[in-house]
């Protein structure tokens, strides 16, 4: 399928699909733009990231999340409170997973806190959500 098309109904679309141990960043909604500026800067840099578009919720794609998670760094970008929002399906589904999903690291980005007023832009440049942060974010910590 082409990076453009929706994926089927109950399952998360792949952008950048990756055989590497890169970095695999999970998103949804306004935050799979961004993810994809990310992975387009990391490219730049060798690491090939592979974007989960998690564009169904319910039904959740456990199998997707767990194969595409596997011996990599996971990070979880959302524009939601990551501890109730999609940050806390990916981590019960990678827990809960019958095969065990060993991966190397987790890390959640989403709003923790009070947003201020602003432009969309503006209140994703404060929580660290631009595409620009995301990427320095997941450099930072994939370098550890």
């Amino acid at each position: 399928k082409q990076d453009s098309e929706l994926p089927d109904y109950g399952k998360a679309g792949v952008f950048f699909k990756s055989v590497s141990f890169d970095p695999v960043i999970i998103t949804t909604g306004q935050e799979v733009w961004e993810s994809l500026i990310a992975a387009e800067m990391l490219r730049k840099d060798g690491i090939n990231a592979t974007v989960v578009n998690v564009a169904y919720l319910k039904p959740f794609d456990v199998d997707t999340i767990c194969t595409e998670s596997c011996r990599r760094h996971v990070f979880v970008i959302e524009a939601h409170n990551p501890q109730t929002g999609l940050a806390g399906l990916v981590s019960y589904a990678l827990m809960n997973d019958k095969d065990g999903v060993n991966v190397k690291s987790f890390t959640a980005m989403g709003i923790t806190g009070y947003v201020p007023s602003g432009t969309i832009e503006e209140q994703k440049k404060y929580c660290g959500l631009l595409g620009a942060q995301i990427y320095q974010r997941i450099r930072e910590q994939t370098r550890k």
